[in-house]
């Protein structure tokens, strides 16, 4: 369909249909393919070889799907492991929950949509992978651009923005 999913009609039929795909979605560090189920089926996309961002607990990078031509930002979430080789609860449960709040957002102009997530364990360390809506903006870019300083306009429309995205997460029962 027009989001690059493949169509299936169970959960059965999904994993059926992964397990002929190529890649895992740890494999996006080296740029194969990473598969997401969504509701709506299964979204395919590889990463963009360029420097990712780190940003929020994380790094994130662009990736393309080729089947709709669209792009999205690929959030990899990680912890390591504790000394021991364990992952501590409480660093699980905080990446739990950034999980959770991203997906509970929904979807609103004004907030970075979350299509869905795969998770992968690798040795130490326990990696979750979000498909995101593409960010074509970048604060800090346009701050650096403008020497650091914002205008009033600049500075209103700004507010405006981050408080009907904090209108919409209010209004989901966030924050």
């Amino acid at each position: 369909n027009a989001h690059g999913m493949v169509a299936t009609s169970s959960w059965a039929g999904w994993f059926a249909d992964l397990a002929t795909l190529p890649g895992s979605a740890i494999g996006a560090l080296a740029g194969s393919d990473v598969s997401f189920p969504t509701a709506e089926g299964l979204i395919v996309v590889r990463e963009e070889p360029r420097q990712p961002k780190a940003q929020l607990g994380g790094v994130t990078s662009r990736a393309h799907c080729a089947t709709s031509g669209r792009d999205f930002d690929l959030r990899r979430l990680s912890i390591g492991a504790a000394k021991g080789g364990f992952i501590t609860l409480r660093a699980l449960q905080v990446l739990e929950r950034t999980i959770e709040l991203q997906q509970a957002a929904g979807r609103h102009s004004h907030v970075q949509r979350c299509y869905a997530q795969v998770l992968e364990n690798t040795g130490k360390a326990h990696w979750r992978l979000l498909l995101c809506e593409a960010s074509n903006n970048d604060l800090a870019a346009f701050l650096a651009a403008q020497g650091g300083r914002l205008d009033a306009k600049d500075a209103a429309g700004f507010g405006q923005q981050l408080a009907f995205g904090l209108d919409h997460v209010h209004s989901r029962g966030i924050l």
